[in-house]
């Protein structure tokens, strides 16, 4: 134990020990006037209650003198050993419903972040398991999340912080959410970022779909200029939650691509900017020859489009 804690207790239970006892056998407890006169009398003639009295003193006194050894035997926690560390969930509302197609903010609270290495965060709603890996910030010792829940029903959160020292077990804590029925809902929740290409290649674009009613999406594809299907268009085989576009014009340019997904009376439209520079290639301007050590040469090089 720290000896300042040590001696932070002494002091405190000398003085609230005595304190009380003073108070006590005052007889200032008493509230009223006629409570205390009755108290005196008692003290000076009636030896049985005065005994009784001193027994009820002495039992306080004990377990006051108890609480006060049992708080110096739970000193704060050593901030120098990573054993210490909890990490704790909550929900920043204190609420813990949320309608599905929502995202719902929980924090998460760590002590002595300096340990810490990274955090796991599961959330396992029926047969569904999503799962986010982030690094630690020795400083941060709340953070807060905003999952997306997507499964009516109840869900789990749980979180393991590993440690640093790989022998130490990683620290666990979990909260339930409840996730209610919505209104049907359809977004794009992956979208390429706008990106430069050349001619000649083949690029892929992915773009991820949430919707309630995944069987039913329907994607549209356009693009600002006119191309052919060889030179873009969709991938025959789609997934439930992705659609992907083959993307290969054939001239240099800047290009917007438009995606459309739809399902019954629900749609979300995202447009993605693509600049397509023309491929060039290399080509020696000077014939082949061959040159000796110790000696300068130089080698002409142009740039060709291709």
């Amino acid at each position: 134990m720290d000896s300042g804690h040590d001696l932070l207790i002494i002091f405190k239970f000398i003085y609230y020990h005595n304190s009380f006892v003073a108070y006590v056998l005052s007889g200032r407890f008493l509230q009223t006037e006629k409570q205390a006169s009755h108290y005196y009398s008692l003290q000076a003639g009636n030896g049985g209650d005065s005994m009784k009295h001193s027994a009820v003193v002495v039992t306080m006194s004990i377990v006051l003198t108890a609480l006060l050894f049992m708080e110096c035997l739970s000193p704060p926690s050593d901030p120098d050993d990573p054993m210490n560390v909890e990490v704790s969930l909550f929900f920043t509302d204190s609420d813990n419903e949320v309608t599905a197609g929502n995202e719902k903010e929980i924090g998460i609270e760590v002590s002595y972040p300096e340990y810490i290495d990274h955090y796991n965060l599961r959330s396992s709603c029926g047969d569904v398991d999503t799962e986010f890996t982030f690094l630690s910030e020795a400083l941060r010792d709340t953070f807060h999340l905003s999952p997306l829940f997507l499964n009516e029903g109840r869900c789990t959160l749980s979180v393991v912080a590993t440690l640093q020292d790989s022998r130490i077990n990683g620290k666990t804590d979990s909260i339930s959410i409840r996730v209610l029925a919505g209104d049907p809902f359809l977004f794009f929740s992956t979208i390429p970022m706008a990106f430069t290409t050349h001619t000649g290649r083949t690029d892929t674009l992915r773009f991820g779909v949430t919707s309630s009613k995944n069987a039913n999406v329907n994607y549209t594809l356009s693009c600002d200029v006119e191309l052919d299907s060889n030179e873009m268009h969709l991938a025959d085989a789609t997934d439930d939650d992705s659609a992907f576009i083959y993307f290969n014009p054939e001239q240099p340019g800047i290009y917007t691509v438009t995606l459309i997904a739809s399902a019954d009376d629900l749609s979300d439209t995202v447009p993605v900017l693509v600049t397509v520079l023309a491929s060039i290639r290399p080509t020696e301007s000077d014939n082949p020859r061959t040159i000796t050590t110790g000696t300068t040469d130089t080698l002409i090089y142009t740039l060709t489009p291709e």
